[in-house]
């Protein structure tokens, strides 16, 4: 293969066209969330809070409202001795999939920050022992695993390990399966932008990835295919330089108006 020479692929304008969203009502809707982690002290607000966040489409200009320090307190707040709390499975996994969302999304827009960098190599160590130590599949730390994951973990070339992926089972929510191709998408896009062009990711665990996207057949949301696709290509050497063109158009909110 070492004399078949490798195409250069630049992507010429815009990839999709402008969303249209009305950020004023949607960055209020995100500070709602942040001043309701931060303030209550009811479990079970700050449960149904949470879950709300990690079911949310977060776009760069509304990620960049939550601090992805509170989540990772009440993330901390789940764990004793390296274990999940008795009784907190499910807590600890939502909070999971909304911290990495948020934190995804500000280590694409800010990969130097210095206090992102320590937060995600804290979260690398903590969601790894957890996922080891715990027999229930939890989500939520196999997403934190793959924003916390760095190429100086791993071997050259190559892209979150085949291990990562393997206990997630098929059928996954919908809104669970959004949550994981954005953040594979965000993750692979972060790890394109400090290679060349030249550099191929081995993506070995692709294909159970594309399993899991396209379990339920004909009622495959498209923006799942089109991140699917997204991410083989930017694998293959597409560079995307913008992040926003990441984010498929849709007709959905970035924030629901419902927020209480």
């Amino acid at each position: 293969m070492e004399h078949i020479p490798l195409a250069v692929v630049e992507l010429p304008g815009r990839l999709f066209n402008e969303i249209a969203i009305s950020w004023e009502p949607s960055k209020a809707d995100a500070r709602c969330i942040s001043w309701i982690l931060h303030s209550t002290t009811d479990a079970d607000v700050i449960f149904s809070t949470v879950r709300f966040a990690a079911d949310t489409i977060w776009y760069p200009e509304i990620a960049q409202v939550l601090s992805p320090h509170i989540l990772a307190d009440l993330f901390f707040d789940y764990l004793l001795d390296g274990r999940v709390a008795a009784g907190k499975l499910e807590h600890v996994s939502a909070v999971g999939m909304a911290l990495a969302s948020v934190l995804s999304i500000q280590l694409s827009i800010e990969p130097d920050r210095e206090d992102l960098k320590e937060l995600s190599d804290c979260l690398y160590y903590h969601s790894k022992w957890v996922s080891s130590s715990e027999p229930t599949f939890l989500l939520g730390m196999a997403i934190l695993r793959i924003v916390s994951e760095t190429p100086s973990r791993v071997w050259t070339g190559s892209f979150l390990r085949r291990g990562i992926f393997s206990n997630i089972p098929d059928h996954l929510p919908t809104s669970h399966k959004l949550c994981l191709s954005g953040v594979i998408l965000q993750t692979i896009w972060r790890w394109r932008r400090i290679q060349d062009h030249a550099t191929l990711f081995n993506f070995e665990a692709i294909e159970l990835i594309c399993k899991i996207f396209m379990a339920d057949g004909d009622h495959i949301l498209p923006i799942l295919k089109i991140n699917c696709f997204l991410i083989i290509a930017i694998s293959l050497g597409l560079r995307i330089d913008n992040v926003r063109d990441l984010y498929a158009p849709n007709k959905e909110c970035a924030v629901p108006s419902f927020l209480p």
